[in-house]
């Protein structure tokens, strides 16, 4: 479908290396809410001061403190719970 992509395993990394320099290169960031000592809605807040209108996902596998209407309403585009399943 012609999608290009990149992979960090250390959000500081893609935030100051790619995401800081050219902001408009990115459509869509998928992020995992727990990432070592970062957290996925930290990341997103400041994903957001470069590119309000970016599209942000969020995805969790347990986190007591977060649920979907809260990552909304902290700046996720949308939120996903892991497994996901699809069909």
């Amino acid at each position: 479908m012609g999608y290009q992509t990149a992979v960090f395993y250390e959000p500081l990394q893609a935030y100051d290396v790619f995401f800081k320099k050219k902001p408009g290169r990115w459509d869509v960031v998928l992020t995992d809410q727990v990432m070592g000592p970062h957290r996925g809605l930290n990341s997103i807040g400041r994903l957001r001061g470069l590119r309000p209108n970016g599209v942000y996902i969020l995805m969790a596998g347990y986190d007591e403190n977060l649920i979907a209407g809260a990552a909304i309403d902290k700046g996720a585009s949308a939120y996903f719970e892991k497994p996901l399943e699809y069909s």
